[in-house]
């Protein structure tokens, strides 16, 4: 019995080279005052340039944001409530985008994301009910009497589609009728719009939903593309010229709610710099950083000045 397992356990052995048996040659540093002081400033006066680099990158980048969550919707879907507010817009140089902008709002909510079925969104109305089971709570027109009749499937179904953002604005010039002239395509991702959305045929069976959804219009497809935090901002229109510095006239076409939720919603007017639009966390942090680590250095050199160590001591470390 004994010379079995002897003769298993030498099968189960690992070969004798080295990087099975773990004898591979290694680097292993040794952090000596120095090379941590050194490791601290380096970091330091790495980062601390990148930081301002950054910073000022961001605060290139001309943005002004209006909340016009005052101008309320009639409690009426789909009913349109007109307001205007003044624009005060800085010189800013094409192209410029033009952004609507949700707080409060769960569009990365699991129930929600879910909410939708994209084989009926590329234009293929299922033809089962189970295969619209994820669109709950939005499947049919009831959801209990149904299941059978496709003619009240509604098309399309789910949460995200049916409450897809209606707002329209149009931003008019100083001393003009003429609203800015801006252009829709191109907001949506280009793999979206050639790939995963398609009108159905027009004599697919389902129930239309009011006002009747473009599968293919890009807004609807921006909005499909939920948000991963409850405060995001979505891309509207592009405007391609320059806008000069003046007061503007911002009309709205207010119909999407956000009071039953507690949320706002905003308009946002912004260019973009090599580093994207304006965000000033990521200079700050390396900023901060920097900053730390350089005090954390200097911190360390002067207690490896004050209270040094013997050279044995450390020569015994190494």
């Amino acid at each position: 019995m004994s010379s079995r397992i002897i003769a298993e356990t030498q099968e189960r052995k690992p070969a004798d080279t080295v990087f099975k048996q773990q004898r591979l040659p290694a680097w292993k540093p040794v952090m000596t005052p120095k090379a941590v002081v050194t490791i601290f400033l380096f970091v330091g006066f790495l980062f601390f340039p990148l930081g301002v680099l950054f910073l000022t990158a961001s605060n290139a980048v001309k943005q002004t944001e209006i909340d016009y969550s005052g101008c309320v919707p009639s409690p009426s879907r789909n009913v349109t409530n007109n307001c205007t507010a003044v624009l005060s817009l800085p010189s800013m140089k094409a192209p410029v985008y033009i952004y609507y902008q949700l707080t409060s709002y769960h569009q990365n909510h699991r129930r929600y994301v879910k909410s939708r079925n994209d084989a009926q969104l590329n234009g293929k109305p299922p033809s089962t009910w189970g295969a619209i089971e994820d669109c709950l709570p939005r499947r049919a027109v009831n959801e209990d009497k149904d299941k059978s009749n496709r003619g009240n499937w509604f098309l399309p179904c789910g949460l995200i589609a049916y409450t897809a953002f209606n707002d329209s604005f149009e931003i008019l010039p100083p001393a003009s009728s003429s609203p800015l002239p801006w252009r829709k395509t191109g907001v949506a991702w280009e793999s979206d719009v050639e790939k995963k959305f398609r009108n159905p045929a027009p004599t697919a069976v389902g129930t239309r939903l009011t006002p009747a959804v473009d599968f293919t219009d890009e807004d609807f497809i921006v909005w499909m593309r939920t948000s991963g935090l409850p405060a995001f901002r979505k891309l509207y229109r592009v405007i391609d010229t320059d806008i000069p510095a003046g007061t503007y006239t911002l009309q709205i076409s207010s119909k999407f709610p956000v009071s039953e939720f507690g949320g706002t919603k905003s308009l946002v007017i912004s260019t973009v710099g090599w580093m994207g639009g304006k965000n000033s966390f990521l200079g700050t942090a390396y900023i901060v950083v920097g900053v730390l680590s350089v005090l954390i250095g200097f911190v360390l050199l002067l207690l490896n000045v004050l209270f040094k160590r013997p050279s044995a001591y450390v020569a015994d470390r190494t």
